[in-house]
């Protein structure tokens, strides 16, 4: 429980999602969501180029 209190609070301030959308939405997906950091959006360069190459015809 104080976990969940605490991503809402997290999402209200941080994110400004109001406490009734936060708990309308899946937990699990949220924490997810939160959790997040830029490291995980970066993608090595080479399996970029691979994944384009094999994309051409």
């Amino acid at each position: 429980m104080v976990n969940f209190k605490l991503s809402e609070k997290q999402a209200l301030l941080d994110l400004h999602i109001l406490p009734s959308d936060f708990e309308k939405e899946d937990f699990f997906e949220m924490q997810e969501i939160l959790a997040v950091t830029k490291e995980d959006l970066r993608q090595d360069p080479m399996e970029l180029f691979k994944k384009m190459q094999k994309q051409l015809p």
